[in-house]
């Protein structure tokens, strides 16, 4: 077993030179996966943005895990929502396909979803939006 420190010339404890490099090493690691991960995250944001908006609504909001989301289509299209939690972890995602026009989408992910609340992010073929979604 390897010491943990070991005294220096004042005979005072200092840490081993290779378990401060490791620790050194872990935080180095920890830093590049935050920035990949916020680099990640800014280009989600950046695609959205370039995206045009839409008029969204959800409803109920709370809701229990089934609600609904009512939107219009300019062109028949791929619909896709995902939820995240608020550490950005994918919790559950979906997609189909509609018509144009006014449209409603009844989502149901009671099992999936614990009180809280989440990011909904749901993308149209042209258009792409992101709402606060509260689950009780």
């Amino acid at each position: 077993m390897s010491n943990v420190s070991a005294p220096d010339s004042k005979g005072n404890q200092t840490p081993n030179h290779s378990i401060t490099k490791l620790i050194q090493m872990l935080n180095d690691n920890r830093n590049k996966i935050t920035n990949a991960r916020l680099a990640e995250e800014l280009v989600v944001e950046q695609e959205l943005e370039e995206l045009s908006d839409v008029d969204l609504n959800l409803y109920p909001n709370p809701s229990n895990g089934q609600f609904e989301l009512e939107f219009v289509m300019e062109e028949a299209g791929e619909v896709s929502y995902q939820i995240f939690d608020l550490g950005g972890k994918l919790i559950t995602q979906s997609k189909l396909p509609f018509g144009e026009g006014v449209q409603q989408w009844t989502i149901k992910e009671q099992s999936k979803l614990r009180p809280g609340l989440y990011s909904l992010k749901i993308k149209g073929p042209s258009w792409a939006s992101s709402k606060r979604l509260i689950i009780e």
